[in-house]
């Protein structure tokens, strides 16, 4: 292939995958990549607590596990495809183990599944409560948030993600791309750039830059509080495959589009009336705590109402 073709090519695929994370950082993203594969890691050497069936696919089809463990990341801008269509969505998991037809698809599949357990915790809980305490300064995204959890995962996993990065389970994609279909680039597209985002999140220099500036924030994630929500997704994770048809998580959206909304508009509220005076420091810091209690008490109850601004007024 000419040269001026090859680096047109790769011009473009810079620019996409600029373009691609900008959508990320406004988009619903949760756990990265690197959280994703570490809780599909820990669910594999946890085969007991996993239901008779699946756990014969998942100890033969490992690597195909994992693969698609990290799949529902692949589409950029998902927000665009509408609640139906949105690949972090039951009805599209679900829509995706039902037209597997190999042993090897299924086993992705469960993974696929995983990963919306796991996101039910982050985008019910994690990410809200997160957006919420930051209202006093520029909102952080969730993709500082997702790559701030990830610079506590074990370097063992971040090896698994180099492996990840240069597989291809395409039987897999094909039923990927045949299954989610409104998207705001074609498959094909949406793969290099979720690759070029992976392989720069797995770059030591780019991870050490990111540790060097979360040293320096006032918005902490210590160890406890990390084990804590990572706790909480890996029972969310264990109870799907434990009882597939009945896990709590099921009743919630993994996508948490109306709690991340509320946290959205709490935020906002919260820092136009401490700027105004309305509301004092204390009481904000109240009721980012308030907010934060209810989030993790109502993670798995999707119509429990939650704090307001009127609750420390």
């Amino acid at each position: 292939m000419p040269r001026t073709i090859m680096s047109a090519m790769t011009l473009v695929h810079f620019i996409l995958t600029f373009v691609a994370i900008s959508l990320i950082s406004r988009g619903a993203e949760a756990w990265g990549p690197g959280m994703h594969l570490d809780l599909a890691i820990d669910l594999i050497g946890s085969v007991g607590i996993i239901s008779p069936v699946i756990r014969e696919l998942v100890k033969r089809y490992p690597q195909a596990f994992l693969y698609g463990s990290t799949s529902p990341d692949i589409i950029v801008g998902k927000k665009y495809a509408g609640y139906l269509h949105h690949c972090h969505n039951w009805r599209i998991g679900w829509l995706i183990l039902h037209e597997a037809e190999s042993d090897i698809q299924r086993s992705a599949a469960y993974g696929y599944l995983m990963h919306l357990a796991a996101d039910v915790v982050a985008h019910n809980y994690y990410i809200p409560a997160k957006i919420i305490r930051s209202y006093n300064t520029k909102l952080l995204t969730h993709t500082y948030w997702e790559m701030r959890f990830d610079l506590g995962v074990p370097e063992k996993v971040w090896d698994e993600l180099t492996k990840i990065t240069e597989m291809e389970i395409k039987e897999f994609d094909d039923l990927l791309e045949r299954v989610i279909r409104k998207t705001l680039f074609s498959f094909s597209t949406n793969k290099k750039i979720f690759s070029t985002i992976l392989m720069l999140q797995k770059m030591h220099g780019l991870r050490a830059s990111l540790a060097a500036y979360a040293k320096r924030s006032r918005f902490d994630l210590v160890e406890e509080n990390r084990n804590h929500y990572r706790d909480l997704a890996v029972e969310s994770a264990h109870d799907f495959f434990a009882r597939p048809e009945s896990a709590a998580c099921l009743e919630v959206d993994p996508a948490g589009i109306a709690k991340l909304t509320y946290a959205k508009n709490l935020r906002r509220r919260i820092a136009e009336m401490t700027a105004k005076g309305i509301m004092s420091r204390e009481q904000a810091d109240r009721l980012v705590d308030l907010a934060k209690e209810a989030l993790a008490v109502g993670i798995y109850r999707p119509d429990m109402a939650l704090p307001d601004v009127m609750d420390v007024l």
